[in-house]
């Protein structure tokens, strides 16, 4: 994950209307659609739940708001469950971890000690210890409190960068070459690690950066939680967030925070989005709170290469990513409370195609009223 040291713009909203808001400062809308504002500091990056922020900076990450608004989906009296999947989604690829060992024609593994951007503390590595499937049912992805040298260049080749040493081990896998995908319907089942500076995610990254490096051509986080079980707006808080270009070499980042109610960490949760051309949708255990649409990833994108197509930047191949980061900007790093070592357990992956209209996605929406909209 590489998130940036950048400056933000942010906009608070309520999942449920009108509620106040128990974050750091802002204020909430009654409305469930939201128009964008401006404004900047020279802070490191702190957003709230829906939130769009620009800035200069050009470095990649995998994630985005770092507080959260009371009223969020999950938390609502009456969370409106929708049908996901049903008769209109089709499978197009799969992994239920269902062997003795990860499959290596489904997963990479990325080995490096480059922080990912974010200044987090482990080293990546390919170990048994780190990544394995668990009683030929589940892949564990763990974090061992270890001393681990390796490169920090993100190669992690021999003479990428410099050679470091790192606190922690842990694990990073993705799809890429072997699991690529426009538009359909991403959803993996999880149960998540806690602790003061534990940053597990579920992320998807373009696979042939169409538009330029990072964030031109975007980055779909799925999942993302830091600091669960510890005290404040993290303790049982999942994001989810678009990362893209400003058209002007900025970062602009939009997304929303919910508590789905349920103990993220001792109880399984889907997490998914449904992603279409021009609009992306995001579920925890099919309770939709948030949707955004293609006019706040244009909205400062006036610049960009290809005004004249507006579903840009997500309307490229893009691959999935997991992984568990140690420690980091956003979390901050692990205390005497931190636990080692943690576990990232995920029951299944499973990637669907709309067969309503596979060019675009359009036609297989599964939409709650209740939702969040961005545009």
């Amino acid at each position: 994950m590489r998130y940036p040291l950048i400056a933000l713009l942010t906009l608070m909203l309520s999942a449920c209307g009108g509620s106040d808001n128990d974050g750091d400062g802002g204020s909430t809308s009654s409305s469930s659609s939201s128009s964008s504002s401006s404004s900047s500091s020279s802070s490191s990056s702190t957003s709230s739940s829906s939130s769009s922020s620009s800035s200069s900076s050009s470095s990649s990450s995998s994630s985005s708001s770092s507080s959260s608004s009371s009223g969020m989906a999950g938390v609502c009296d009456n969370p409106v469950i929708v049908d996901a999947g049903g008769d209109y989604w089709n499978l197009v690829w799969s992994d239920e971890f269902q062997g003795d060992s990860i499959d290596e024609s489904k997963w990479g593994y990325e080995t490096n000690c480059a922080g990912g951007g974010n200044n987090e503390s482990q080293c990546y590595v390919k170990d048994p210890e780190n990544a394995f499937i668990k009683d030929n049912e589940y892949l564990v992805i763990r974090a061992k409190n270890e001393e681990v040298e390796g490169w920090s260049g993100w190669s992690g080749q021999s003479g990428d960068g410099s050679l470091v040493t790192r606190d922690y081990s842990s694990s990073r896998l993705r799809t890429l070459g072997k699991g690529d995908w426009t538009y359909g319907r991403i959803e993996v089942r999880a149960k998540l690690p806690y602790g003061q500076g534990v940053w597990p995610a579920i992320w998807m990254l373009p696979t042939n950066w169409a538009y330029g490096d990072w964030p031109k051509s975007g980055e779909i986080d799925i999942m993302e939680v830091v600091n669960l079980r510890t005290q404040g707006q993290y303790y049982n808080t999942t994001f989810g967030t678009l990362h893209f270009g400003d058209g002007n070499n900025g970062h602009v980042y939009s997304g929303e925070s919910m508590d789905p109610g349920s103990d993220l960490v001792d109880e399984w949760h889907e997490f998914a989005v449904e992603w279409e051309a021009g609009e992306i949708r995001w579920y925890v255990n099919d309770v939709h709170f948030l949707t955004q649409r293609q006019s706040i990833w244009t909205l400062c994108d006036e610049n960009a290469a290809e005004p004249q197509n507006p579903t840009q930047p997500f309307d490229q191949d893009f691959h999935l990513l997991l992984n568990l980061a140690i420690g980091g900007d956003w979390p901050g790093y692990p205390d005497e409370t931190t636990v080692f070592p943690q576990e990232f357990t995920i029951d299944y992956v499973r990637v669907y195609e709309c067969s309503v209209d596979t060019e675009t996605g359009h036609g297989c929406a599964s939409v709650s009223p209740s939702a969040i909209v961005i545009e």
